[in-house]
């Protein structure tokens, strides 16, 4: 389920009474519990996060590790001399591992794949403006500075370099708040994005 498909808070409450409805069910015929996965939480406004139903504790899930993704292409039929730049271009995002292994099954290079990649962060960061010559590069390079040395930046000290441009560039995708909620820590949007500051010498 995307966020940006999620109209209102009843959408998104019914669309959960239905999964609830399904996931028991499913535990009934195949006696494992299913899971539901939510892309891209950042882009939930706060009042919709705030709605979403909380019967429980709310759980984060996070990316998988190197040995996980291992073991998730080798599922998939993917060898271990494949797995490792998969791995280091894209992490251990399942999204981005599906739609690699997607591109490489098709017979795209993996060249190619890491050039497009970069092409995305590049534009990511060119509609942030933070681009050489562009309105906020001085601001967003001093963050790329700090998140390529120490892999996060807190709330606070994003919100000093970045100024009032800090919350219009976390919803233009150049970074991302950890865990999908504003005020904490910053990271890089991606493993590529970050791949892409590291060998881009303006930064």
């Amino acid at each position: 389920m995307y966020a940006d498909s999620i109209a209102d808070s009843e959408s998104y409450l019914s669309a959960w009474n239905m999964f609830s409805d399904a996931a028991v069910k499913y535990k009934q015929v195949y006696n494992q519990t299913p899971i539901l996965v939510i892309d891209n939480v950042d882009k939930l406004a706060p009042d919709q996060l705030d709605a979403w139903p909380r019967s429980e504790e709310l759980v984060r899930v996070d990316d998988m590790s190197k040995e996980q993704t291992f073991q998730y292409h080798k599922l998939l039929g993917i060898g271990d001399d494949q797995i490792a730049p998969i791995y280091d271009l894209v992490g251990g995002r399942i999204g981005r591992l599906r739609d690699v292994v997607r591109d490489l099954n098709a017979g795209i290079s993996f060249q190619e794949v890491r050039e497009r990649l970069f092409e995305v962060a590049e534009g990511q960061l060119k509609k942030a403006l933070i681009l050489p010559r562009e309105r906020y590069h001085k601001q967003g390079a001093a963050v790329i500075r700090e998140l390529l040395k120490n892999g996060s930046v807190s709330g606070p000290h994003y919100a000093h370099l970045m100024g009032e441009a800090g919350d219009e560039l976390l919803n233009m995708n150049a970074f991302s708040p950890f865990g999908g909620f504003r005020g904490g820590p910053v990271t890089f949007q991606s493993t590529e994005m970050q791949q892409y500051c590291e060998e881009n010498a303006s930064f």
